[in-house]
């Protein structure tokens, strides 16, 4: 069984789009749309890493949290995240490391450049 090394959280809202960030980058670098992603720490639980991560990314909490499944991120090592979805119910106001983030579809998908191991686990998320 591989190791659990963070939390990832797909935010959806009742149309069935899910949110999307997007970090700050340096100049050269590639910027990249990814979801609400969290490293545990120590011995955090699963739901208090989620939390922390919306508390400190999004400055919100998270409602109606579930468990999707484990995704691996790095087979040479063994290491998975643990996917989550859940719902915000205010405006997210990003901490100062992101730039931007932004609603989006199905039919959307493919207009960001999203990280392989990601974008699978939003194809899963919405053939569902």
């Amino acid at each position: 069984m591989a190791k659990v090394i963070g939390c990832s959280l797909i935010i959806k809202d009742d149309f069935h789009n899910i949110l999307l960030l997007k970090k700050k980058v340096k100049r050269g670098e590639v910027e990249v749309w990814s979801l609400l992603t969290q490293k545990l720490r120590g011995k955090e639980s699963h739901d208090k890493c989620i939390a922390r991560g919306a508390k400190d990314i999004l400055k919100s909490v998270i409602f109606d949290v579930e468990p999707v499944k484990e995704y691996i991120v790095n087979s040479d090592e063994d290491e998975c995240v643990m996917v989550y979805t859940g719902r915000i119910k205010e405006k997210a106001v990003l901490d100062k490391a992101y730039k931007e983030c932004k609603w989006i579809g199905y039919r959307n998908l493919e207009d960001y450049n999203i990280l392989p191991y990601e974008k699978q686990i939003l194809l899963d998320f919405f053939e569902k």
